[in-house]
């Protein structure tokens, strides 16, 4: 009886321990899925802090950028590559520096579209401006057109709670008759899993660094641009539907 009660035992301990190995080994491949003749809407607020120098002088200035930017899609191929539209449905840019406040409505820019043609990870493979917007000294209008949509980089492998992995994307924009160049390296790890929206999603912290460099011209000035930063935070990503939230 002894004996019969000791393998009964240890058939429980190996049921809980395969049970538990199945829920640590639970994992999912991270995909994005913009699906054709579907409109998504996102709205974004974003802070910035930048110390700059020009002619030998400090300023310190403050950016807030609240948009809301529109994503159509259009194809999806098998391989899970997509081709979607973007544009922007509006923008507000509020800057403090010492030489005054500003707030602009970046009207020249709405609804002005641009067709990229994206991975299934988020690697940019093509983007193509439909519709230009004129030059201006403000750099924000320069860059503008890509930042509508920019995507986090994807594991190529399948994930679970506590994965890690790594991104190294540069990428170039006409700006000032000239081009900026954006270099990003950043580390994701997927924390946990949680709901929003009513979305059950992997939440997912990032971290990593930028740097930019770029020469152009303005008013028959030749002008060099660089600088660097760092950038964290969290996303959740739904996994069932292949969108973050």
């Amino acid at each position: 009886m002894k004996h019969q009660m000791l393998l009964l035992s240890i058939a429980a301990a190996l049921l809980m321990s395969c049970a538990a190995g199945s829920v640590a080994q639970e994992s999912y491949t991270l995909t994005y899925r913009f699906q054709p003749g579907t409109t998504y809407l996102y709205a974004d607020t974003s802070r910035a802090t930048q110390i700059q120098e020009m002619m030998g002088q400090e300023m310190k200035i403050t950016t807030l950028l609240t948009m809301r930017a529109r994503i159509a899609g259009e194809q999806m191929q098998d391989d899970g590559t997509m081709i979607f539209m973007t544009s922007f449905d509006s923008m507000t840019v509020a800057t403090k520096s010492p030489r005054g406040d500003t707030t602009m409505v970046m009207q020249d820019i709405l609804g002005k579209r641009t067709r990229m043609t994206v991975t299934a990870v988020g690697a940019l493979l093509r983007r193509e401006i439909i519709d230009t917007v004129k030059q201006s000294r403000n750099m924000m209008r320069g860059i503008s057109m890509r930042e509508s949509a920019r995507f986090h980089r994807l594991s190529a492998e399948p994930v679970g709670v506590g994965s890690s992995w790594k991104s190294d994307v540069v990428d170039s924009t006409d700006m000032m008759n000239g081009k900026l160049i954006s270099h990003h390296t950043m580390t994701y790890t997927v924390t946990g899993k949680t709901v929003c929206e009513g979305r059950a999603c992997l939440q997912i912290g990032y971290a990593g660094d930028i740097t930019l460099e770029g020469k152009g011209s303005m008013r028959g000035m030749e002008l060099f641009m660089e600088g660097k930063g760092k950038t964290s935070g969290t996303l959740n990503f739904d996994y069932g539907d292949g969108l973050i939230v």
